[in-house]
């Protein structure tokens, strides 16, 4: 971009930017501020919307360079602080610093401190000049937003020098010009917005007093003076209710008193009325208006006394009663056709009551007559519940002074019907003598009590279920979810309630899915089946779900009740379980292969040892035999890995650092993988201690880098790391072979081709491989997965195609130990005079087992089974110095042989050789200890050394 264009394109990315944040503030100040809402609640709010209007103008900004981004959030930040005060400058400024880090880039830095600038300069000039935010000083605005826009340039200078000038060169001019205005702009429009929002709050609170007192209210309103003696003057003020009820003009009202419209003059009861007006400044009372056509309207009079312009002043408020006069003729030829009891209840200012009109439902709600209560309601309050009169005396005298309606459940206790359940609903008035008197009528609602209590413990149960209960209507909008639905899916009640359930909805099902459940549901049949959902968070999950239709006795569908169970993890165990059982069935296939084809190594490899001694050095076939020999090394190669995956192979573990081993194996793992491929560690600053066979580890390690090496390309890049973990219980629950505790991780990852779902489920199979023909064996992952299982770890691979692969071995911290005394090795010895017992029940390996032994001057005894062995060591008649049985032989095995000659004294050493081990010599795939072992296949050479180290060695390290 050229220097001339900088400038134009700048100072337009900034008119935009200052454009949006100017219509969202302006948006937001003008509606948002309209609400009431307590201060915290109100601080956090504001924080999180400016926060998102901040989101909103950083999604547009004017980019420099990559990662160089220049937008208004300074200006917004900064009036913020400025403004809206610490808690919701500081929200936005975090969410605001998030969505940086979120951008990352160059300007990385920078940015977090322009926006750290931005909001304590805000803050630090709101303290120092707080009257600015009141008045808005477009003077002392443009002098906050030129310091702001200064320092948002020094920040600049956090930038690499040279990139740091020539930002700093190319942005000042807009920036120092555009920023201050856009700062002052903003000020100004909040404060005038500010301004407008209070005067306007204030005009309406105003209003809307004036309006409900006078346009809005259903009854006659009259506003007056009162003088000397409780003295009515003339109207001040009337609304039009007054006027259209009387007749009158309002200007006419106004020339007339109080006096000028009473029909019947001052009574008795209008007297005493204002006594206690008078007494008390307030009075409820009933008259008789007279219209100015004649009419008579009786009215229920509620006067209140206030001080206004110093003089005290009546407001009294009209009802008119006519309805409820009659409604009282009407409530009295009715009431004892309405269910339950209308009365009339009256509390005295000295606290007795009575019920001075009940009407003959008495006698079922409280099995007590009318007569009975008409002066004394004690009767009634002595079939109220013991453990209800209190609580029900208290609201009574509660709606007393209140003024308040009387609504009440409450139990009574009756002689004939028992415990009973009634609902007592009354308006108050208040009377002349400071009495009250309530108008109401009480319900037995036992029926619907009992519902309720039927209904609650419905609804506790299934809200206390495990499974998720959906309630949905006809058309699939959500009634009703329990708290199980709640947990699953993450949507609160609230959120869903009156949506459709297709806001679960994965995509995993096509429409002809659902269009079938739905078929089975319009027609009223039960559907059950499985489904895929969406969580609220996106994320995916497995339901199990039976729904049933709901008829009403027409046989029309109402609703829907569904019942599912998130069933989740339960399919990812049973994967588990069936990749496990897999495994385990490959592995017993691959264990009884290797033992067969040691066997036939073993005796390839001994007899070519056999042939090679008896041939001159210059024989051409003993390059031949060579061959053979490597071959058939190759091949015992094959076997072990196979005994690897299987877990049958025999380990010597000891405590290791793994950050040594990895050390120790880069330099070599360099030289393996090339140089265009690049190989990094990052280890652990802690030791990495673990107990594995250090040869294996240093195997599976290399096994897995050789596979990295293979899936990138050219410049590729390999990362072997090393932590220590103290993992939660979802993990070791997701992981139920791994030993609880602190665990040591090791992830070997690649930036290479990656693997889709498929390849990763069977990458551990043995002979599964992804590379092309001839480039691998399909052994190496079988190998460290059955290598890491036996050493009491786990693996976890995570792949996407193109994404690179990231392999992660855990193992349990281990304690280190000590150190092995050194001790001095005697060289190995070949030949030897005693007598040894070769037990094999491969005829070819017992013959060159013979061969080989008499070859090295022993005395062998052979057989070819643990009964044949037995037989020919009793015939001997004196202990043999040695036994060299195979492990796994039909009927009775080494092991088990081993042990009975041992018990009978018959055998002094046990050398035991397999190329295949069961449980019987090895716990968890390692040695027991003392216990003497020739791998198969093996050379004469290894054979002769392990006899010579069993026979001359302590006993206690060859023993059956």
């Amino acid at each position: 971009m050229d220097g001339g264009k900088l400038p134009s394109e700048l100072f337009e990315s900034l008119v935009y930017n200052i454009s949006l944040l100017l219509v969202l503030v302006g948006l937001y100040s003008g509606v948002w501020h309209r609400s009431g809402l307590r201060p915290r609640l109100r601080e956090a709010l504001d924080g999180l919307i400016i926060g998102v209007i901040c989101l909103a103008v950083m999604a547009n900004p004017w980019t420099l360079r990559t990662g160089l981004v220049f937008d208004v959030r300074s200006i917004l930040l900064g009036i913020a602080g400025l403004f809206f005060g610490a808690v919701p400058a500081l929200i936005a400024a975090a969410m605001a610093a998030a969505y940086r880090v979120y951008m990352g880039g160059i300007g990385l830095w920078t940015g977090l401190c322009v926006i750290i600038i931005s909001v304590g300069l805000g803050l630090l000039w709101r303290r120092l000049r707080p009257s600015l935010q009141l008045t808005g000083s477009m003077r002392e605005l443009y002098l906050f937003g030129l310091v702001l826009h200064i320092l948002m340039l020094a920040a600049m200078f956090l930038l690499p020098w040279a990139t740091a000038l020539e930002t700093v060169g190319r942005i000042a001019l807009p920036v120092l010009v555009a920023y201050p205005l856009g700062t002052v702009l903003l000020g100004v429009l909040l404060v005038h917005q500010r301004e407008n929002v209070q005067a306007a709050h204030r005009l309406a609170g105003s209003e809307a007093k004036y309006k409900a007192l006078f346009d809005n209210s259903n009854d006659a309103v009259f506003f007056h003076a009162m003088g000397p003696g409780a003295i009515a003057g003339k109207f001040i003020d009337v609304n039009s209710v007054a006027c259209e009820r009387l007749g009158y003009t309002r200007e006419e009202l106004l020339q007339l008193t109080p006096v000028d419209i009473d029909a019947d003059g001052m009574t008795n009861a209008q007297r005493a009325a204002l006594e206690v007006l008078a007494r008390t400044g307030h009075a409820l009372f009933e008259m008789v208006h007279a219209a100015r056509d004649g009419r008579r309207i009786p009215v229920e009079i509620s006067s209140r006394v206030f001080d206004y312009e110093g003089t005290p002043h009546v407001l009294s408020v009209a009802r008119d009663i006519t309805e409820r006069k009659l409604a009282d003729e009407r409530l009295k030829k009715l009431s004892d056709q309405v269910p339950g009891v209308i009365y009339q209840y009256r509390l005295y200012p000295d606290g007795r009551s009575c019920f001075p009109y009940s009407s003959s439902g008495m006698n079922d709600i409280y099995e007590r007559t009318p007569e009975e209560v008409r002066e004394d309601a004690t009767p009634v309050f002595g079939r109220i519940h013991p453990d209800d009169i209190k609580s029900t005396s208290e609201a009574i005298f509660a709606s007393a002074r209140d003024l308040s309606v009387f609504h009440r459940e409450f139990r009574v206790v009756l002689p004939r019907q028992g415990l009973r359940w009634r609902m007592s609903d009354a308006r108050p008035e208040r009377l002349p003598d400071g009495g009250t008197l309530w108008y109401g009528i009480i319900s037995d609602i036992t029926d619907r009590k009992s519902a309720e209590a039927e209904r609650e413990r419905l609804m506790t149960a299934i809200d206390q279920a495990a499974e998720m209960v959906v309630l949905a209507g006809p058309a699939g909008e959500i009634k009703y979810v329990n708290p199980a639905f709640e947990l699953v899916t993450g949507y609160a009640r609230g959120e869903v309630t009156g949506k459709n359930i297709s806001v679960l909805k994965s995509g995993k099902q096509d429409d002809a899915f659902y269009k079938s459940m739905w078929e089975a549901l319009s027609a009223g049949r039960n559907w059950e089946g499985r489904m895929v959902n969406k969580r609220k968070d996106g994320t995916l999950y497995t339901e199990e779900s039976t729904i049933s239709p709901v008829k009403d006795p027409s046989g029309r569908i109402v609703s829907f009740v569904a019942v599912k169970r998130d069933i989740t993890e339960q399919m990812r165990l049973e994967g588990q379980l069936l990749q496990s059982q897999k495994m385990e069935a490959v592995g017993l296939l691959a264990g009884g292969i290797a033992h067969d084809f040691n066997n036939i190594l073993t005796a390839i490899k001994g007899y070519c040892s056999l042939i090679v001694k008896t041939m001159p050095e210059g024989d051409a076939n003993r390059a031949d035999m060579g061959e053979i020999m490597s071959l058939a090394e190759r091949a015992a190669m094959l076997t072990s890995q196979l005994l690897a995956f299987s877990r049958k192979q025999i380990m010597a573990p000891k405590v290791i650092d793994l950050n040594a081993t990895l050390g120790d194996m880069s330099k070599m793992l360099r030289r393996v993988i090339g140089e265009e491929v690049s190989l990094s560690t990052r280890l652990s600053p802690g030791a990495c201690m673990v107990k594995v066979d250090p040869a294996q580890m240093e195997q599976v390690l290399m096994n897995l880098v050789l596979n990295a090496r293979d899936a990138v390309s050219k410049g590729g890049r390999i990362e072997l790391e090393t932590e220590i973990l103290e993992p939660g219980a979802d993990f070791f629950a997701a992981r139920p072979g791994l030993a609880r505790g602190r665990l040591v991780c090791v992830r070997v990852r690649d930036n290479g081709c990656g693997m889709d779902a498929e390849a990763k489920k069977r990458i551990f199979e043995p002979f599964y491989t992804t590379k092309e023909h001839g480039k691998g064996t399909g052994l190496g992952l079988p190998m460290v997965y059955g290598t890491v299982k036996q050493s009491g770890g786990e693996i976890d691979v995570a792949s996407q195609p193109g994404e690179g692969t990231v392999f992660t071995l855990y193992f349990p911290v281990a304690d280190p130990e000590q150190p092995a005394r050194p001790g001095l090795e005697a060289p190995p010895i070949e030949s030897g005079t005693e007598t040894i017992l070769l037990v094999e029940d491969e005829d070819q390996l017992r013959r060159l087992g013979e061969r080989l032994l008499r070859a090295g001057g022993y005395t062998v005894i052979s057989a070819e089974n643990g009964k044949a062995a037995l037989e020919a060591a009793a015939r001997h008649g004196r202990p043999l110095d040695l036994l060299l049985t195979d492990v796994v032989m039909p009927g009775m095995g080494g092991r088990e042989l081993a042990l009975a000659l041992t018990a009978r004294g018959l055998v002094r050493r046990v050398i035991y050789m397999s190329g295949y081990t069961e449980d019987t010599i090895v716990k968890h795939g390692v040695l027991e200890a003392g216990i003497a072992f020739v791998y198969k296949p093996f050379t004469p050479e290894a054979l002769y050394a392990k006899i010579r180290a069993a026979l001359d060695g302590p006993a206690d390290q060859a023993k059956a």
